[in-house]
């Protein structure tokens, strides 16, 4: 069986978990960064999984535009984001996910999110936006960064790992 295990990352969080993923497959997986590979056709594959970083939107805008040229298949798909992976912001992006998928015939055959540390930079940003702000520091979200905090953990590689392994397999 041909795996395409494919991801997009800004901070490093979501190619950790991809790794940890590739590695429990083992030798049947094509590992690749869709920043960096543009020649792999998922129609060459008998299992796609991919996976994304959340922005304030939802799902990173190059893992998108890389899934909509996916027609007809089943996904499994995993994601980091610096919040509670299982808000009600969570649940939404994989409602727009999925709704995403939907228009060329996809659907999501496994689904993880779990937190990930967000870059500094990007807190430093954060902080900077004025009170008021959709973006703007607020208790809560910066609660969610504490959480996030050296996030992916080794138990979260784990737990995805073992999930996309048990998925492949049933």
């Amino acid at each position: 069986m041909k795996i395409l295990l494919t991801y997009s990352t800004r901070s490093g969080n979501t190619k950790r978990v991809a790794e940890a993923v590739a590695t429990k497959l083992g030798s049947d997986v094509t590992l690749a960064n869709i920043e960096n590979e543009k020649t792999m056709n998922p129609d060459d594959f008998d299992v796609l999984i991919h996976g994304f970083w959340v922005t304030s939107t939802g799902a990173d805008e190059l893992s998108l535009e890389y899934l909509h040229q996916i027609r007809n298949r089943t996904i499994g798909l995993f994601g980091t984001m610096g919040a509670n992976p299982d808000s009600p912001y969570a649940r939404s992006i994989r409602l727009r996910l999925k709704n995403h998928l939907k228009k060329n015939n996809n659907t999501i055959g496994e689904w993880f999110l779990c937190p990930g540390e967000i870059a500094s930079e990007l807190i430093t940003w954060f902080e900077s936006l004025p009170e008021g702000h959709s973006q703007y520091p607020t208790p809560e979200r910066r609660a969610n960064w504490a959480h996030a905090q050296g996030r992916p953990s080794e138990a979260d590689l784990s737990e995805a790992a073992a999930l996309f392994t048990e998925w492949i397999c049933r």
